[in-house]
C-alpha cells in the first residue's frame, strides 16, 4: 500500500484530516482510526487500533448506529479475537505508547503502508474530541515511546503528524514526503 492516515482523539483531527485529505489529493491511501474516532468517522475504515479492546463493543455499535457499518479489521495487544477485535498484535517496545503509536505500528507492519500521516495525534495535551476535558495529561507520559520509534531510521522515514508535539518531533508531511513512498 503507499499512504495511510491515522485518525486520533485529539481535538484537532477533523482539521488535520482535511489538511491531510488536501495535501494527498488524488493519490490512493487507507484510513485507520484510534478508539472513538472510528465510532464517528463517516468514511470506510480499512482497520480500527486500539489497547482498550473492552470499550471496541461499545464503539461499534455507536459505529453502526451513526454509520450504518461496523469499521474495519479491529486489531488490539491483548485480549482475545472477538467483540471487535480480530487479531492481536503484541506492541512494539512493551507497555509504553499510546494507541496512536500502536496504530503507526498496525499500519506499518499490517497493512504495508509506507507513508502514514498522523491527525489527531499531537501528543500535546489537547483535549479529546470525544470527552472534552480541559487537557490530556497523560500525553507527556507516552512521549518517550514515541522518542524510542522515532530513533528507527523506518519509521523516522515513514511518519509524519499533521499537529502538535508529533509534528516537531516528525515533521509534517509534504507532497515531496508523499512523492518518495507512495
Amino acid at each position: 500500500m503507499g499512504v495511510c492516515i491515522i485518525l486520533g482523539g485529539a481535538i484537532s483531527v477533523w482539521r488535520d484530516l482535511h489538511e491531510a485529505e488536501r495535501l494527498i489529493g488524488a493519490r490512493p491511501y487507507i484510513v485507520g482510526a484510534v478508539n472513538d474516532s472510528g465510532a464517528v468517522y463517516p468514511g470506510a475504515l480499512d482497520f480500527w487500533a486500539t489497547l482498550h479492546p473492552g470499550k471496541m463493543p461499545v464503539w461499534r455499535a455507536a459505529r453502526r448506529g451513526l454509520v450504518g457499518d461496523d469499521g474495519g479489521r479491529g486489531y488490539s495487544h491483548i485480549g482475545g479475537i472477538g467483540d471487535g477485535v480480530h487479531e492481536i498484535v503484541p506492541r512494539w517496545g512493551g507497555p509504553s505508547g499510546s494507541s496512536g503509536l500502536y496504530a503507526v505500528q498496525i499500519a506499518m507492519e499490517r497493512r504495508g503502508a509506507t507513508r502514514v500521516i498522523l491527525c489527531g495525534v499531537p501528543m500535546d495535551g489537547r483535549p479529546n474530541v470525544h470527552r472534552v476535558e480541559a487537557e490530556w495529561r497523560q500525553a507527556a507520559g507516552y512521549r518517550a515511546a514515541w522518542v524510542r520509534a522515532a530513533d528507527h531510521d523506518e519509521f523516522r522515514a515513514a511518519v509524519r503528524s499533521m499537529s502538535g508535539w508529533t509534528a516537531a518531533l516528525l515533521g509534517q508531511p509534504s507532497d515531496e514526503w508523499l512523492g518518495d513512498g507512495a
